[in-house]
């Protein structure tokens, strides 16, 4: 009860300064305003927590919890049901290896545990989650007489006190006069009381002694012809006593056996567990029904200070076992602030108390690790008859629509910028969904829809996304962020053991929401909506329109082999285009008037495709060794062709003793404290290959990076291609936490990178492009242009090119490399990225049979042409929309899409006819077929 006022109290404080406010602001329900801007309400149920944001422009309200499922609701029951009103689900690792999970809604909602406090332009909640004491435990057993009156007693109200008073039995032992005492059927008294009887202090008891007392003096002045009845009485009132007695001491004995461990029952009591009674008057609880319990635990919780440990202080007073206190308990705050447009919520991690080092009654040490943290499960969770979709950052984009019927897997999971491979194992690299490059996700319902932005954590986290009828009877997207990872380590034949991360994540955890409504309500909305955001945060520009599509021309320079020397098979690198071939397929290209190539060279360093450890510059001398590479730099410069040699530095796939690389000190580090390899995995014979190379620490970046900068400025080099830097996110689970680098600060650590070697003066083409490399790029490629097609997903949407378009240079994988050419050609042209070939010179024969199958169709000559001629008419087409912004893109039919740009062109496409027609506003449309 004082928990509820005190809540109450403090909710009005908190709406009080908004009150002028929120006079405009519309009533929702039980929820009242805590926060408003121009733009936004935020709502609170200050009895659920659960928030509400109301978009003043569209009257839209997105709830973080669904309205009404608790009535709603008949998929899932129990503690399933419960989730769908919780803010944050916790799951943790016990000592018996079993995950558990606990949610905000059972495990602090339910019981008060929470506090509101009012923060600037919104509301602070913290949760403890499970409590730390039972009600039980607030109920002393066995208490003193005068501490029972002073701290209980003279504290509660005049009625509960005589409930206590029938409630509990006030009891000593005094020196016994060798007479009748109090006798348990079974129990060896002398064993049990000793030199003592058991005395109990009430009234009855009081009434019988003065009877004994009255007898017995008349007995002293008895003749002799009364004494046999005056015995007779006193014998009758001793067995009532006694009898009184003895059953309340049967009751002591029962629950006293029941709270010393050291005994198996009542038999085992002797005085020694007695003997704090003598000459002490103790009150003694009782039986109580349970009703009766809850009356009297509440009157202790509401009008006095005691509590379990005072509890515990007194059961040790009288020999019994202390409580043992819960030590399952957490604590998590979460903030949410209006900014703006936006809703953004944050979790500090470094604040969230989970079970570490608790020391139970008996002195064990047990920690329960906390894995992961889910923030807002259900926010805009959609009804099962609900309109709509999710949109999830699969690879290209995918679409989850509400009203397609699954039937097996209805739920997806995946990891934001792809899988850590220092957490990796072997069998994880046999599955290949597309990679999610970008932390965002939404849902769309009716006319409504919001995108949601990690900002911090992305890296931590999984796209969790369901169809109702999976778990519940509501379609749902939401992140889950794991801050300590774990994995099983093998202890050969007795077993295996679990290894955990050695310290928690300390940064926050942060999500944006973005509200769109009407026309802007769909994935093309929400990929504007991205788009602004990151041009606002990190200065995106507009492309020069007048600029002529880019050609990205990744060259194949060599191959490693394994061939007989002397007999003895070894590696060795061929080369496939030398430095001088390149410099003649440049010229045929130039020559077709293919303008503004970007020119991608694999190979060029030392060792091939699989490099030395890039600290130093040593040059491939199967190329053409520097001399090459300076005559090839020249030509380029010349022609005015922007020249990205590629280079790793993520993975170290040669390691010799004159380089500066020490695996004990620079590999990351697997959870046994073992550097870890990259698994090669071979997928038809299930093997891992010989020699797999070695991940990089994060922090071992710095030191790589510098001494390639200053080594590429010896060689005038002022551009690189990142074959990783853009692709992989990894972690070092090093022995020491506080040498620990988790998943985002091997984010952190990359980001810093790429930022030194732009502000170095480095031009920087990625491969893969997560968001964080963006900023930094001069273009991106090998983009996804695809989904995982995973069972839950419906549709693949060009999200991430909508995000580029007209801001970054794009290209998707080589054209010379895909299934479909034409359809691949197509949707770069709309799209607006630029077209990508892999070529070699010759020898390309020479891939067959290697791991660089995939190669398959790299021979320059055999796509000249077809690239030159389609260049030619993807570059006449890009003239119109170079630069512009794509406003929508719309499914006109099966396979054909029209997509409309921000100057007023527009271009519909039949992927099944391979047509494009281009409508623009100088002339009539014009008609393309590739």
């Amino acid at each position: 009860m004082r928990r509820n006022m005190i809540l109450i109290c403090l909710c009005l404080l908190l709406i009080a300064p908004l009150s002028r406010l929120a006079a405009a602001a519309p009533p929702l329900g039980h929820m009242d305003p805590v926060a408003e801007n121009e733009h936004l309400v935020l709502y609170m149920d200050p009895e659920t927590t659960a928030i509400a944001v109301y978009s003043k422009a569209s009257r839209d309200v997105w709830y973080s919890n669904p309205p009404d499922w608790e009535t709603k609701e008949t998929t899932a029951r129990g503690a399933a049901k419960e989730q769908l009103g919780s803010q944050v689900i916790l799951t943790y690792d016990r000592s018996d290896r079993r995950n558990r999970e606990i949610n905000n809604y059972s495990a602090s909602i339910t019981e008060g545990l929470f506090e509101i406090i009012p923060i600037e332009n919104g509301v602070r909640i913290e949760y403890s989650l499970g409590r730390a004491w039972s009600d039980d435990d607030y109920l002393p057993l066995m208490i003193e007489k005068e501490r029972f009156e002073e701290l209980i007693l003279n504290q509660v109200p005049t009625r509960e006190a005589r409930d206590f008073a029938q409630r509990y039995n006030l009891v000593y032992l005094r020196e016994w006069n060798g007479g009748a005492r109090a006798e348990v059927r079974g129990m060896d008294m002398n064993r049990l009381l000793g030199e003592y009887e058991f005395v109990v202090v009430d009234d009855r008891s009081e009434r019988w002694e003065e009877q004994l007392a009255d007898l017995r003096a008349q007995l002293a002045e008895a003749s002799s012809d009364e004494r046999a009845d005056l015995e007779s009485q006193i014998s009758r009132v001793e067995g009532q006593l006694n009898n009184h007695r003895g059953q309340i001491l049967r009751d002591m004995l029962d629950m006293i056996a029941a709270n010393v461990s050291a005994v198996e029952n009542v038999m085992g009591l002797t005085l020694d567990h007695l003997r704090q009674l003598v000459d002490t008057p103790t009150y003694v609880l009782g039986r109580v029904p349970v009703f009766a319990r809850a009356t009297l635990i509440e009157a202790i919780k509401e009008h006095t200070n005691y509590r379990p440990e005072d509890a515990n202080e007194d059961r040790v007073a009288n020999n019994l076992d202390p409580i043992q206190r819960n030590i399952e308990t957490f604590f998590v705050p979460i903030e949410y602030t209006l900014d703006g447009a936006d809703l953004v919520v944050r979790v500090h991690v470094d604040e969230v108390v989970y079970p570490l080092d608790v020391v139970d009654n008996q002195g064990k040490s047990h920690t329960y690790p906390l894995h992961t943290i889910t923030v807002l499960p259900y926010f805009g969770a959609a009804y099962k008859d609900a309109q709509g979709y999710i949109f999830m950052p699969d690879g290209s984009g995918a679409l989850v629509h509400f009203d397609t019927p699954k039937y097996t897997l209805s739920y997806l999971s995946h990891p934001v910028y792809g899988n850590d491979l220092t957490a990796d194992s072997s069998d994880q690299l046999l599955i290949y969904p597309e990679q999610t490059y970008l932390p965002v996700y939404g849902i769309k319902v009716g006319k409504s829809a919001f995108l949601a932005i990690i900002e911090d954590g992305e890296a931590l986290a999984r796209l969790n996304v369901a169809k109702a009828g999976f778990v519940n009877s509501y379609h749902f997207v939401h992140p889950r962020f794991n801050v300590m990872p774990s994995t099983s380590l093998s202890l050969g034949p007795i077993g295996e053991v679990r290894a955990y991360q050695k310290r928690i994540y300390q940064g926050d955890i942060k999500l944006r929401f973005r509200f769109l409504h009407g026309s802007e309500a769909d994935y093309v909305g929400m990929a504007k909506a991205y788009k602004q955001y990151l041009t606002d945060k990190h200065g995106l520009r507009r492309i020069d329109p007048n600029e002529d599509l880019p050609f990205f021309l990744s060259i194949v320079g060599n191959i490693v082999r394994d061939e007989p020397v002397i007999g003895v098979p070894r590696e060795v690198v061929r080369s496939l285009t030398s430095f001088g071939q390149t410099a003649e397929i440049v010229e045929q290209l130039l020559a077709g008037n293919v303008n503004n190539i970007k020119l991608r060279y694999g190979g060029w360093l030392k060792g091939g495709p699989e490099h030395i450890f890039p600290t130093k510059i040593q040059f491939e001398k199967s190329v053409g060794g520097e001399e090459g590479f300076r005559k090839l730099q020249q030509f380029l410069e010349e022609r005015g062709i922007e020249f990205y040699p590629q280079v790793g530095f993520q993975i170290v796939y040669q390691d010799s003793l004159l380089d500066s690389f020490r695996a004990r000190r620079d590999a990351a580090k697997f959870f046994d404290n073992r550097p870890k390899h990259l698994r090669v995995y071979d997928l038809a014979f299930g093997l891992g290959g010989d020699a797999d190379p070695y991940i990089l620490s994060p922090a071992a970046l710095e030191k790589v990076v510098s001494s390639f900068m200053a080594s590429a400025a010896e060689y005038g080099i002022s551009k690189i291609a990142l074959d990783d830097l853009g692709k992989y996110v990894n972690s070092s689970f090093e022995s020491k936490p506080e040498q620990v680098i988790d998943r985002q600060q091997g984010a952190a650590f990359a980001k810093a990178e790429l930022a030194r070697l732009k502000e170095g003066g480095f031009g920087l083409l990625a491969d893969g492009g997560n968001a964080f490399v963006l900023p930094y790029v001069d273009g991106v490629v090998n983009i996804p242009t695809g989904s995982s097609n995973h069972e839950i997903l419906d549709e693949t949407v060009p999200f991430y090119q909508l995000v580029l378009q007209g801001c970054v240079d794009y290209a998707s994988e080589p054209l010379n490399l895909t299934a479909d050419y034409r359809r691949e050609l197509l949707q770069t042209i709309v799209f607006g990225g630029g077209l990508h070939f892999q070529w070699a010179y010759e020898n390309t024969e020479l891939i067959s049979n290697t791991h660089y199958n995939r190669w398959y169709a790299v021979r320059f000559q055999d796509w000249l042409e077809r690239a030159v001629r389609d260049y030619t008419l993807a570059n006449e087409v890009a003239q119109h929309v170079r630069g512009a912004s794509i406003t929508n893109h719309v499914k006109i039919g099966d396979n054909w899409y029209l997509t409309v740009y921000d100057n007023g062109c527009s271009i519909s496409v039949n992927y099944d006819t391979y047509t494009l027609v281009l409508h623009s506003l100088t002339g009539p449309p014009v008609f393309y077929q590739f």
